[in-house]
């Protein structure tokens, strides 16, 4: 029998809230036994050599146990008993159904697993090329470096894009050919919802156990508070998933992996990035980010005159992209001639995490008909 952990619990939701904690169990611990108090003296001392005369302040630190202590003004810090002033803790492994492992090597870390894209492969091999290319579904979103340079370049121009965002655009273009207003309501909420990261994990969650074959635990929902629940069942309403008897049918199952790729793709970026995100779907800047891969030369540059680029002529607007770019480890500058669009010198993969969300959302937006003429896009 297997010990699982219930990922469902409030407590796994609020690690979740912040993707760079993880789950410890407590080994050992030291403390103090009895009362302590650190007290700070100063004095000054006086040297003279000659005719020059020197005055130097001395610091002295003295720790004095409880029964001798002797009250002074200049006492800093009191640490009472018992009080820890250390631990020793071993990180866990957890996985997709709850299972864990205890991280008892300096290089295994602990964290999350995340669902295998490889599980996807009889369901659209373009899926799975273009991953597999960045695997950034891993824990916590860490690789190590060399696997890192591999997936996105440092100091590159940001067309090295391109490839990997074609072959976006043929998984998405499902989403595309949605009816208008489930496109539309889709899109909606997925904007409504950037400006709330706690809304995207419970998403996330409920799209990854539907896709991995399992049926959701669709309690999990009371536990939420009236406004989440509400987002999720409507999430699945739209999705046409039968919360009665759990299942989706077999026509709309390439539609939810198409959203369970932009829902990954937002579950990984940082909340600020999210609002930020939702600020250019506001503004209507999701077909200039798009464009942008396509009319970036090898150097990373394009012409300021490019009629692609008129929204980011104004300034507001601009840095409300840079700041989104910055956030994704891309850089994003504007000079007299030129728009400066490329990675800095350790992007990680958070460039391609971030353009899989920009033509996910883009395609909810933009059926194949109403493009707006952006063929580059």
């Amino acid at each position: 029998m297997f010990l699982r952990i219930n990922l469902h619990h409030p407590f796994i939701d609020q690690l979740h809230e912040n993707k760079n904690d993880i789950l410890c169990v407590l080994n050992e611990k030291i403390v103090t036994t009895q009362k302590c108090v650190i007290a700070e003296h100063t004095q000054t001392e006086e040297k003279y050599g000659g005719k020059l005369g020197i005055k130097a302040k001395i610091v002295k630190v003295t720790v004095t146990e409880n029964g001798n202590f002797k009250k002074d003004e200049n006492t800093v810090l009191e640490i009472p008993a018992p009080t820890a002033i250390a631990y020793g803790v071993v990180e866990l492994y957890i996985k997709h159904d709850g299972q864990f492992e205890f991280c008892l090597l300096s290089e295994k870390q602990g964290g999350f697993e995340k669902e295998n894209t490889e599980r996807h492969q009889s369901h659209d091999s373009v899926l799975h090329d273009t991953l597999s290319m960045y695997t950034w579904d891993v824990v916590d979103g860490v690789k190590n470096d060399s696997q890192q340079r591999k997936a996105v370049p440092c100091n590159a121009s940001l067309h090295f894009l391109m490839q990997d965002i074609t072959h976006l655009k043929k998984q998405f273009l499902i989403l595309e050919r949605l009816p208008t207003d489930q496109r539309q309501e889709l899109y909606q909420m997925f904007c409504e919802n950037l400006y709330d990261g706690h809304i995207v994990v419970h998403l996330q969650t409920l799209v990854e156990e539907i896709c991995s074959g399992y049926k959701p635990n669709l309690t999990i929902l009371d536990d939420l508070s009236p406004s989440h629940k509400q987002k999720a069942l409507h999430f699945l309403h739209l999705i046409e998933y039968d919360t009665h008897n759990q299942n989706l049918h077999q026509d709309k199952v390439d539609i939810l992996f198409a959203l369970h790729l932009l829902i990954s793709a937002l579950d990984e970026i940082t909340d600020s990035a999210l609002a930020t995100l939702g600020a250019c779907c506001d503004l209507d800047l999701l077909p200039v980010l798009c464009s942008l891969p396509n009319i970036t030369s090898d150097e990373g540059l394009c012409s300021r005159t490019n009629p692609l680029l008129s929204d980011f002529m104004d300034l507001g607007r601009f840095q409300i992209a840079q700041r989104l770019f910055t956030f994704s480890n891309l850089k994003l500058e504007m000079n007299e001639h030129t728009v400066v669009a490329a990675t800095t010198t350790a992007p990680g993969f958070l460039p391609f995490i971030l353009y899989i969300a920009i033509c996910g959302l883009y395609a909810l937006k933009y059926s194949t008909k109403e493009e707006k003429g952006l063929d580059e896009c």
